[in-house]
């Protein structure tokens, strides 16, 4: 536990500091500020472990690639410095994963299973959603049989279908602990007011809570869906796509002005910095929502890449 609301919170601004810090340790010059980075990045690492909850890791993996791509460009002089901190930090990260693995398996799974097992998960949802809601074959035909043999069961009345319960869906989870059935059916909901929505944070009210096939989607009928788990659809359903637009073009903005600064080698490290955090805060929304614990924290440093933006404009 935390003192945030829930774990995914947790690992996702973790994840979103992690990439801040690693990306402050390869491309600062200072020795200290790399060190501490480099301690930062590891405490980050180790949230990411504790809150066993799989958007931190997944945010990482998936850029830490393209900023080990960007720093071969940049180690020059300094690539033996950067290449010990890169894989000190690997092999204490990858220590700590298999030393807190052992205390508790949740933590290897939430690290690797998503990721493999992704494909059957999606597979798996999709087969118990069409599973329709009706009276078996067998039971049908049994049922003709014996009306054959005594014509009176065949009274004008509904007490015949009334006697078969329906075939309830299959209890599992979908991909993302849920989050492909939670997706599905915020999007559903929206419908009902595409263009101003149905008011920020009221999932749990205009939400179907009493949708049968919800056991194949979460596991149980004993859930209530109070949030998306998806900053852009609880954007996108709560405030309706006139707010939904304006808010992609704005980060759509960031992200290409931020991508043009890259191509143009820029050397300014605190753009590359707060860039890569930014994409590490688009990534992680895609699992969780925002809250008032965590949202000053991504958007102070949005704004911090807006102003670097600025300036190399004007120094351009």
């Amino acid at each position: 536990s935390s003192t945030l609301q829930n774990q995914n919170f947790l690992s996702g601004i973790a994840g979103f500091l992690f990439i801040l810090f690693f990306t402050l340790m390869i491309f600062h010059k200072k020795l200290s500020i790399k060190i501490l980075s480099f301690i930062s990045a590891f405490l980050a690492f180790i949230n990411i472990l504790l809150s066993i909850s799989t958007s931190g890791f997944l945010t990482i993996i998936i850029l830490i690639p393209f900023v080990l791509i960007l720093a071969c460009n940049y180690m020059r002089g300094s690539w033996k410095l950067n290449l010990l901190f890169i894989v000190s930090l690997i092999l204490i990260s990858t220590s700590t994963l298999f030393v807190l693995s052992k205390q508790n398996n949740l933590v290897w799974y939430e690290f690797a299973q998503p990721i493999t097992n992704l494909g059957n998960h999606l597979v798996s949802f999709e087969k118990s959603q069409n599973t329709q809601i009706g009276i078996d074959s067998n039971t049908s035909t049994q049922t003709e049989s014996v009306s054959d043999v005594d014509p009176s069961i065949n009274e004008p009345s509904n007490k015949k279908n009334d006697d078969f319960l329906p075939q309830l869906p299959t209890a599992g989870v979908s991909a993302g602990s849920g989050r492909i059935y939670m997706w599905k059916s915020v999007l559903e909901s929206w419908k009902k007011s595409p263009l101003i929505g149905y008011g920020l944070d009221t999932t749990s009210y205009y939400l179907n809570q009493d949708d049968i096939h919800m056991i194949s989607g979460l596991g149980s009928y004993n859930i209530a869906i109070d949030r998306p788990h998806n900053f852009y659809l609880g954007i996108l359903a709560g405030a309706g796509i006139l707010t939904f637009i304006p808010l992609v073009i704005l980060l759509g903005c960031l992200v290409v002005r931020f991508v043009q600064a890259i191509l143009n080698k820029t050397e300014n490290v605190y753009l590359i910095v707060f860039g890569f955090s930014f994409l590490a805060f688009l990534i992680q929304a895609i699992f969780n929502d925002l809250v008032v614990e965590t949202d000053i924290i991504y958007w102070v440093f949005i704004g911090l890449l807006a102003n670097q933006l600025l300036r190399a404009k004007r120094n351009a």
